[in-house]
């Protein structure tokens, strides 16, 4: 037995330094408790053979206990069994029956590589049991008995969901007793177990925040059912969909987006006009504009197509004149920068601060590559190591930065993101000062000197206006389309010198990269960057578009689109005709209720001092010779006066009182009252 256990401790030993090497940074494993509850047939191999022998109609018993992750594919498991029976017959006089239980310890090692599409995996198990039996051999009861057994098996397991696994399997239990007590001879008993287990986690808490590309929030996942789901059953896993919400029964391509059979970006199943001539420009419902309907929406875009065109037919540059694909692209691009000088670069614009959102050196899964290129200021940056960090934002103040970065964390659910900073083309994370403890660190100052005191109505509307204006924000940003130019997909890296002059996104996946031009929230402007692309030798050029973490159809980008404009239009006819009316009122409505704490010469004592600091929103406004007026707030509305009246008495200041002004002179209460309800 302590050899046994020896083994036992150096294999453990060794499954969990080797997990760690496969790291560049330790990590500490799983700890995932689950709760096993079972039955086992029970058959007898020992010195009573007979007819009741069979491993599949044996005598069940009941098997219970705890399972725990050693590794990803290394489990403990502590279990008890009881209820159970051994029991054979040879002869009438030959017979037993032996009640048995037992506890110990199980491994089982889980062979999830053999079979990684399915949710069925074979495991092996090996263990050790301390046994409790008492027998009754021919009709007569022995004493009680213990034993130990060595449990050696396989089996198959069925992950039923992230929680629940269900295995079935066959354990062979060299025992170390003799349980039957047949003979005057003491020989060892081994006996059979068919296992029916289930095993569910009723520990593991879920996640307050997740973060959708850290991979300790995916301990629980289950990838192998990951990896063949396919929720819009077109034939393409999730996990390689560009397109995961196509609907049931549409044709699709190798990427798993409605198929386009005339590449005019409504899929054939919502086009009207299959045919479509290469290169036309259609409605959202697939059909050819009229000259009327696009002279009137893309006149720009014309302007610019000829013009491309004509110096894509002009140029002389020919594919099958280059080796390979990076000298062609170069050479159109240095052609097309040429003729257009659009090769000049932007000058530093000193120290900025953006938001990283991913970090990657291989691919992104495919849900994430849309969640990125839903943001309009999307950047890809290269850097020494090879990978690529994806930011959003560009600004000067850091604090801006930190802004962004809270909102993003917040409504994306993107909990590891960092401030970046960018200077002299370089990038460096963000480090955050070492703030000093400052003497007067905790006394609050809330008096200040303000002598001219504005109308409340002002504040108040005006915060009502940006409050309004920030939900609008919101809910726009929500809906917002965003229109890219793919330019292609190519397993080799393309040259920077190819993208010179251009906005250009690179996105790793699928074993290649993905490039993307430009960031647009008018079809047009993505129209004349297509074209662009076109005459600088992108021959697959195509443009994509994008919704609240989605890749979308063509056809709803468009809808999309002209629904908020019409929105945008209403809501700016909308906010002009409110400011007009709050102007009118501001000039009507001159009228304010002050509230007043009292009346003090020079510096407060100390005990005043706190009262009034605790009151907060206090302005100290000079009367008259060396006294001094607390003023509380200034109210176009004499029940907000009130009730910050109530406030200020609360904390001390009983004999606060309000009083009423109009155009800067003091005037009664009642008289402001009856002002204001003519």
């Amino acid at each position: 037995m302590k050899k046994i256990f020896l083994l036992l401790t150096l294999f453990i030993c060794t499954q969990s330094f080797a997990q760690n090497r496969n790291y560049e940074v330790p990590t500490k494993d799983a700890f995932q408790p689950m709760f096993s509850i079972g039955s086992g047939y029970y058959n007898s191999l020992g010195d009573i053979k007979g007819p009741e022998g069979n491993y599949l109609l044996g005598n069940m018993g009941i098997n219970t206990g705890i399972r725990v992750n050693l590794s990803e594919d290394l489990d403990l498991s502590f279990l008890f069994s009881s209820n159970a029976k051994l029991h054979e017959e040879a002869s009438q006089d030959e017979k037993f029956e032996t009640d048995l239980n037992s506890i110990g310890f199980n491994l089982n090692y889980t062979f999830k590589n053999i079979s990684r599409n399915t949710k069925i995996s074979p495991f092996a198990t090996f263990g050790a049991q301390w046994m409790n039996y008492r027998t009754t051999i021919n009709n007569s009861n022995k004493s009680q008995e213990s034993g130990v057994s060595v449990p050696l098996g396989m089996g198959i397991a069925l992950d039923v969901s992230e929680r629940i696994r269900f295995d079935v399997g066959m354990n062979y239990h060299l025992s170390f007793a003799d349980i039957d007590q047949a003979t005057d001879l003491e020989s060892n008993d081994n006996f059979t177990v068919v296992n029916f287990t289930i095993h569910y986690d009723l520990f593991t808490p879920k996640p307050d925040e997740y973060n959708d590309y850290d991979e300790s929030n995916y301990t629980n996942i289950n990838f192998k059912a990951m990896d063949i789901e396919d929720h819009d059953r077109d034939g393409i896993a999730d996990i390689v969909d560009n397109c995961p919400s196509t609907p049931r029964g549409v044709k699709v391509d190798e990427f798993g987006c409605a198929f386009d059979g005339d590449n005019d970006g409504v899929p054939n199943y919502m086009d009207e006009e299959l045919n479509t001539k290469i290169g036309e420009i259609v409605n959202e419902r697939g059909i050819q504009l009229t000259d009327e309907e696009y002279h009137s929406m893309y006149s720009e875009y014309d302007a610019a197509s000829r013009e491309y065109a004509k110096f894509y037919n002009d140029s002389e540059i020919k594919r099958d004149n280059y080796k390979t694909v990076n000298e062609y692209l170069i050479a159109k691009a240095n052609a097309f920068n040429d003729k257009y000088n659009q090769s000049n670069i932007d000058p530093p614009k000193g120290k900025r601060y953006k938001v990283q959102i991913g970090r990657f050196a291989d691919d992104i899964p495919i849900y994430l590559q849309n969640k990125f290129l839903s943001y309009e200021d999307l950047e890809s940056i290269p850097q020494e190591d090879g990978t690529f960090i994806y930011c959003v934002g560009d600004y000067e103040i850091v604090d801006d930065a930190e802004n962004r970065q809270m909102n993003i964390e917040v409504k994306d659910r993107l909990s590891e993101t960092e401030i970046i900073v960018m200077e002299n083309e370089k990038t460096s994370y963000y480090v955050y000062p070492i703030q000093e403890k400052d003497e007067e660190e905790d006394k609050e100052v809330v008096i200040v000197d303000n002598t001219d005191n504005t109308n409340s109505i002002n504040n108040t509307d005006s915060n009502s206006i940006k409050n309004t204006e920030e939900s609008e924000t919101i809910a726009d940003n929500k809906e917002k389309v965003i229109y890219r130019v793919q330019v292609g997909f190519y397993k080799e890296e393309l040259s920077d010198n190819i993208f010179e002059g251009l906005n250009v996104t690179s996105i790793r996946g699928n074993g290649g990269t993905y490039y993307y031009i430009g960031s647009f929230t008018e079809h047009q402007d993505a129209l004349i960057k297509y074209s662009e692309m076109k005459a600088r030798g992108f021959n697959d050029a195509f443009i994509v578009t994008f919704k609240n973490g989605e890749r979308i159809n063509i056809n709803n980008a468009i809808k999309t689109e002209r629904k908020n404009k019409t929105k945008r239009n209403k809501r700016t006819k909308k906010k002009k005709e409110k400011k007009e009316t709050i102007k009118e009122e501001i000039i009507i409505s001159e009228i304010r209720f002050i509230v007043q704490i009292g009346v003090w010469e020079g510096d407060l004592n100390e005990e005043t001092q706190n009262k009034i600091s605790s009151i907060g929103r206090v302005n100290k406004v000079h009367d008259k010779g060396i006294l001094y007026k607390y003023i509380a707030g200034e109210y176009n509305s004499l029940t907000d006066a009130e009730f910050r009246k109530s406030e200020v008495a609360q904390n001390g200041f009983t004999d606060a009182f309000i009083y009423a002004e109009k155009d800067g002179e003091r005037i009664p209460v009642k008289q402001a009252l009856r002002l204001l309800n003519k």
